[in-house]
């Protein structure tokens, strides 16, 4: 028999009082790739392209990268992106946009700050993440009663969860390097 002990969350990533929404949930292919390949912003929601498949290049205000299979890229409201490019190769991702987000110690529907990359990659946790997009893929596919949007929205809070302590990791280990390197620096 397995035992998990599980700790009391004393700091919800969350402002009080917020919880997310979940806009739309769409899927890019080569087929409707063109479909995202125009520059746009998202005034009142943020967008997150998790992209299981494939490579491409993306814009977030006036960087360009590349971005590939088990990589997130996170488009903070208001921030004009481009999501693809025209020489994608065999790109397959899911679209989240999302509403009515407050991480705390951002601005309202951001999900990163001016500091961090707009693209994550997830390593090890791709797999669960996935998981958590089927999930609410297939309960999208059921008739809306009320609990399907509020089921949905509670698994996008355990996505946008995991991949807040993936940015706060990630961007640890950026101060730690710098801390690294300044270090060298000064020997």
């Amino acid at each position: 028999m397995s035992h998990y002990t599980f700790h009391a969350v004393t700091q919800p990533p969350f402002e009080l009082n917020t919880h997310p929404q979940l806009t739309y949930l769409r899927h890019l292919d080569d087929c409707t790739v063109a479909f995202s390949s125009a520059l746009c912003t998202h005034p009142d929601y943020a967008e997150i392209v998790f992209i299981t498949n494939g490579a491409s290049k993306c814009t977030i205000a006036d960087q360009t990268d590349g971005t590939v299979q088990g990589e997130a890229v996170l488009s903070n409201s208001g921030t004009l992106h481009r999501i693809f490019h025209d020489d994608s190769k065999d790109i397959k991702a899911v679209l989240l946009g999302i509403q009515q987000l407050h991480i705390r110690g951002l601005a309202a529907n951001q999900l990163t700050d001016d500091q961090q990359s707009p693209i994550l990659h997830l390593g090890s946790h791709f797999t669960y993440l996935q998981l958590l997009c089927q999930a609410m893929e297939q309960l999208t596919d059921r008739e809306d009663t009320g609990s399907v949007t509020e089921s949905v929205n509670h698994i996008l809070q355990a996505f946008l969860i995991e991949l807040h302590a993936l940015l706060k990791d990630s961007k640890t280990k950026e101060v730690k390097q710098d801390y690294s390197l300044g270090l060298r620096i000064k020997e």
